[in-house]
């Protein structure tokens, strides 16, 4: 039989801390309790950075961008996708730094600023192309038509979504199928 869960922070476990913390920063965002978010997401960065674990803190970093994306604060959400950046790139998550990229292609594409979202989709894709992600890869192209497609530029959209079409196909992902095609249709005005 198991005894009573102990907390973390009770037998001074500093990674399942770092866990927890980071988990409440999650929940507290979900239920719209943006300051304890931020508060919990710090203590967990706070104890990432206590363990040496970069690409915890890195996660922080990632997550308090989501945060002040969400709630419009766009310069704090840069500031901290950046810093992510800089640690994955440091410590060669590829993968990391991919996710963030394409964070930062979702800010400036969300502010309208598309050369600048290309700019880091086109970041985002080349690691993914490199990690061999094809899901993530096919999506970049997709948001990719998207802002073609925005910039009222047809050709340029139906080739990234063809680019997509192929590797959901390849992948079997329906919805991205689905999401392709639609797309395809608006851009041929079906």
């Amino acid at each position: 039989r198991l005894g009573p869960a102990v907390a973390p922070k009770e037998i001074d476990f500093k990674p399942g801390m770092a866990e927890v913390y980071k988990t409440l920063g999650i929940l507290n965002f979900m239920f719209g309790n943006i300051d304890k978010a931020i508060e919990s997401t710090n203590l967990s960065k706070e104890t990432y950075i206590e363990l040496g674990d970069r690409n915890g803190e890195a996660a922080c970093y990632v997550n308090t961008g989501i945060f002040n994306r969400n709630t419009g604060d766009i310069e704090g959400a840069g500031e901290s996708y950046q810093k992510a950046l800089e640690i994955y790139k440091e410590i060669g998550d590829n993968e990391g730094a991919a996710k963030t990229f394409n964070n930062l292609g979702n800010l400036f594409k969300m502010q309208g600023d598309y050369k600048t979202a290309l700019d880091y989709y086109f970041e985002s894709l080349r690691y993914y192309e490199d990690i061999q992600d094809k899901y993530m890869t096919a999506s970049l192209y997709q948001n990719i038509g998207i802002i073609y497609s925005e910039q009222n530029l047809p050709d340029e959209a139906i080739d990234n979504y063809n680019k997509a079409l192929k590797l959901y196909t390849e992948i079997d992902d329906r919805k991205g199928i689905a999401d392709t095609y639609a797309n395809m249709g608006f851009e041929y005005g079906v």
